[in-house]
């Protein structure tokens, strides 16, 4: 899936609160926080290491023979544009809005409730309901936000955990540290879970762990129930924010997408901290899904499962 352009949308009136500059794209002066325990919070982040995000291959789902498949778990809902951000990171948007971010996560659920999400993002505040951020975000069109469907979206998974576990393993306990992708059943499953633990993720188990969030996105796809994933993108922010030993920071792509929403450029001509990288075949020999063998003619195969028996449960791409 080749990265998606970035939306262009106006901010909805009245989102910045107040603004102590209006920087252009020039602008690369961080100004100084006026909070010290921000000054403080944006001196720690700074050594704390951007995780490498990664997207959805084209090539890679051809060869797990699972097009099909991760077309239909993506149009669930908004999962095509969440997995669709695959924005590079930058250090000082990112730093800033997490130094200074302020969540009432009493009142997040109530998406439309005003400000639940103050920040400071290239030097201007911003106040946003969840509805606001998320349409930021380009998660949701305005006009879809004011609709009955919207008011509808689930914001947790309506399945007990081990049930909904035993139905896509074959294991009975489902354990939220402990328990791994591979026991999934769907290969394509697998490959979704492994972008997911790259991107919508804040985790302190492996990668390869599905976590209870992991699983609540999971069964959203895979039961075809769409979720409000920019409440999930929101307690995600949260909970980077106000993780004193955080040891990896996951939000990047999503505040330089959040950043162009919000019409903010400011240091956007610093290097990236970090470019997001297509999960392609190499990944899918990383986690069991496929395997590799030379022909005699020096081309290499792809072998990948199948549904069909007569085949040993193995079919063959060529590359």
């Amino acid at each position: 899936m080749a990265p998606a352009k970035k939306p262009s949308r106006t901010a909805k009136k009245g989102t910045v609160a107040s603004a102590r500059a209006t920087p252009s794209a020039e602008d690369t002066t961080l100004l100084p926080f006026q909070n010290p325990d921000q000054a403080m919070k944006f001196e720690h982040l700074e050594d704390v290491s951007f995780l490498v995000g990664r997207y959805i291959s084209d090539e890679a789902i051809t060869a797990l023979n699972a097009t099909a498949e991760v077309e239909g778990y993506l149009s669930v809902g908004t999962w095509r544009r969440n997995f669709s951000i695959t924005d590079d990171t930058h250090r000082t948007l990112t730093l800033e809005l997490l130094a200074t971010l302020e969540v009432d996560k009493k009142h997040l659920h109530e998406v439309d409730y005003p400000g639940t999400l103050q920040f400071r993002l290239g030097n201007r505040f911003f106040r946003l309901s969840c509805t606001e951020f998320s349409t930021a975000m380009g998660l949701y069109d305005e006009d879809f936000t004011k609709t009955n469907e919207y008011r509808s979206l689930t914001q947790e998974l309506q399945a007990t955990q081990q049930m909904y576990w035993q139905s896509v393993t074959n294991q009975r306990i489902y354990h939220p540290g402990q328990s791994k992708a591979s026991a999934l059943w769907s290969p394509a499953l697998r490959y979704l879970h492994y972008v997911l633990a790259h991107t919508l993720t804040d985790r302190n188990s492996s990668m390869s762990v599905v976590t209870s969030d992991d699983l609540k996105y999971i069964w959203s796809m895979e039961r075809r129930v769409p979720i409000h994933v920019g409440y999930c993108l929101a307690r995600l922010f949260a909970r980077q924010a106000s993780d004193g030993r955080i040891r990896t920071i996951a939000v990047g792509p999503y505040v330089t997408r959040l950043a162009h929403g919000l019409h903010v450029t400011t240091f956007f001509r610093e290097s990236p901290a970090s470019t997001m990288r297509p999960a392609g075949v190499d990944v899918l020999i990383q986690i069991g899904l496929v395997w590799r063998r030379m022909r005699g003619d020096n081309s290499l195969e792809i072998k990948a499962p199948t549904d069909n028996a007569a085949d040993e449960g193995t079919s063959v791409t060529t590359i």
